[in-house]
């Protein structure tokens, strides 16, 4: 019979660096939630700056991102602010 202390919990480095990938993804989808929040309240002036934040973090990440699921979601938030920017 196994004793827990006979147990390690171990992951695997690509487990660390997708997990790492995903909390870096939520803040983006975060700092974009807020921009798209922000653009239907009257007077919130914080969409600019919040969103070329999340540009940033993106662009800088994306490569870490080559290779995985997560790739697709870094390219569509690149590209959701190059039309955004268009647009306006």
């Amino acid at each position: 019979m196994r004793n827990e202390t006979d147990v390690v919990d171990v992951q695997a480095k690509g487990d660390e660096k997708a997990e790492s990938l995903k909390t870096i993804g939520w803040i983006s989808y975060l700092l974009h939630l807020i921009v798209a929040v922000a653009a239907v309240v009257p007077g919130a002036q914080v969409g600019v700056g919040i969103l070329l934040i999340a540009l940033i973090i993106d662009l800088i990440k994306k490569d870490d991102a080559a290779g995985t699921w997560q790739a697709s979601h870094f390219s569509w938030r690149i590209r959701s602010v190059i039309w955004a920017a268009v647009l306006y």
